[in-house]
């Protein structure tokens, strides 16, 4: 698998993480700057006090905003995705709630989604090791 875009989201409460994951250890690790993306978008996709994505299109906007202003538009290959939801959420998620959340993704240009089960925040080889069984 080509692991040239590899893009790690992490998906709280009150909003998501989105960074570049390397090849390998000596390329640069790049993060998005969450400041871009104003509170009342980040609200409206993913504010509901119970479901991970309260609205789907201003999720899938975020999500490629992210997406964009990681890799840019250059290159025709779309980013594969590693995505950890965090505590609040944890084993409660449902079905149809992955499947909106991969869907979600998939529209907003990502190649591959995987799901990163850790309790903590995954290191690079950790991201990395996700995409080699999908669950």
């Amino acid at each position: 698998m080509l692991l040239s875009k590899l893009i790690y989201f992490e998906i709280r409460h009150d909003g998501f993480t989105a960074r570049f994951v390397p090849a390998d250890d000596h390329a640069l690790n790049t993060a998005a700057d969450p400041t871009r993306f104003p509170p009342a978008e980040i609200a409206a996709a993913f504010g509901h006090p119970r479901l991970i994505i309260a609205d789907f299109e201003p999720a899938v906007n975020l999500f490629s905003a992210a997406m964009r202003q990681l890799f840019g538009r250059r290159g025709f290959l779309k980013p594969v995705v590693v995505l950890r939801l965090c505590h609040r959420f944890g084993d409660s998620v449902t079905p149809l709630e992955r499947l909106c959340l991969l869907d979600a993704l998939e529209h907003a240009g990502a190649r591959a989604v995987y799901f990163c089960g850790t309790p903590h925040p995954p290191s690079d080889d950790e991201i990395r090791a996700a995409t080699q069984k999908r669950t």
